[in-house]
């Protein structure tokens, strides 16, 4: 999308509802060259089942 055009505004209430639903945090800060900045942390959380096998990033 360009910036000159207007969007719905749902993008970061969307945003903020997936982060919400995995106790995430979601961080929102103006950058000061203007524009704005959004960090969305979200934990790994635990895995279980056959895709449950985690690989340290060491072994990639």
């Amino acid at each position: 999308m360009r910036s000159d055009q207007a969007g719905v505004g749902l993008g970061l209430t969307i945003v903020g509802s997936i982060v919400q639903a995995h106790d995430g945090t979601l961080t929102i800060g103006g950058r000061p060259a203007g524009g704005l900045r959004v960090s969305a942390l979200l934990s790994a959380g635990e895995v279980s089942g056959r895709l449950g096998d985690v690989v340290p990033s060491e072994a990639l």
